[in-house]
């Protein structure tokens, strides 16, 4: 299971569930940032008014173009939406299931990269604590298992084998063997998988996890090298047959 939508592994169909929770809150983030620049503009304004010593302007500013009625209530509708959304998509997951496996996402995501503007306000916004209410509560009531798993790596390991073997790009993971999977899809594999996963803990560090899977993928090269090798007949050991006698 993955966020902003809910993917669900091969095992459960690979299903997408609550997939316009993520269009809805980008909407929602591009309309804020537009709105709040245009509102500070016009504080600019109301604060220029003041300091002029204009306090008719000021006060039509501020009863016209200040207020927070609209504000609030779009902000009202907008958590609504959300709110059924998520819960709905939340039912839909643990209404059969027994156990259901999610990832940590409870730290700030880290990135060598500077992310820019835009994709910091859609992650600082997330929704992350709604998620976490709907899985809290909707298992409480269908009598669902909720098990939190360690996130790191899971959307680039190839589920086939667990192993770093492969690329991500958008909503394609490729394998090194050319087959095309569905990112999300593959990535709620992994997630399944590291519910079993004795060696990595929920709280291990990315570091370690990193290293754990680097021996894992390095056995998995050796042993497609040796295989080849096998094939090719490689390790056989040459002997020299005896050469028949023309008199014979």
């Amino acid at each position: 299971m993955r966020f902003p939508w809910y993917a669900t592994s091969s095992n459960d169909g690979a299903r997408f569930l609550g997939n316009n929770f993520g269009k809805i809150q980008t909407e929602e983030t591009d309309y804020r940032t537009a709105k709040q620049v245009k509102r500070n503009k016009i504080r600019s304004v109301f604060n220029k008014s003041i300091a002029k010593g204009n306090s008719a302007k000021a006060d039509r500013i501020k009863r016209n173009n200040l207020g927070k009625i609209k504000w609030n209530n779009r902000e009202t509708s907008f958590k609504g939406r959300i709110k059924t959304i998520v819960f709905t998509a939340t039912h839909d997951l643990m209404l059969n299931a027994i156990k259901v496996a999610f990832e940590d996402l409870t730290e700030a995501i880290k990135s060598k990269k500077p992310m820019r503007k835009r994709m910091k306000r859609n992650v600082s916004s997330w929704c992350k604590g709604m998620v976490a209410d709907a899985l809290k509560q909707v298992s409480t009531r269908v009598g669902c298992t909720v098990v939190s798993v360690n996130c790191a790596y899971t959307s680039q390991l190839d589920s086939r084998f667990a192993t770093l073997t492969g690329s991500r790009n958008g909503d394609k993971f490729t394998g090194h063997d050319g087959v095309v999977m569905h990112s999300d899809t593959n990535a709620a594999d992994n997630v399944l998988a590291r519910m079993s996963d004795v060696e990595i803990t929920r709280y291990m560090k990315h570091s370690d996890v990193k290293v754990i899977l680097l021996e894992r993928t390095q056995k998995f090269r050796d042993s497609i090298v040796m295989e080849a090798e096998a094939k090719t007949g490689k390790d056989k050991p040459q002997t020299l047959e005896p050469k028949s006698s023309p008199y014979e």
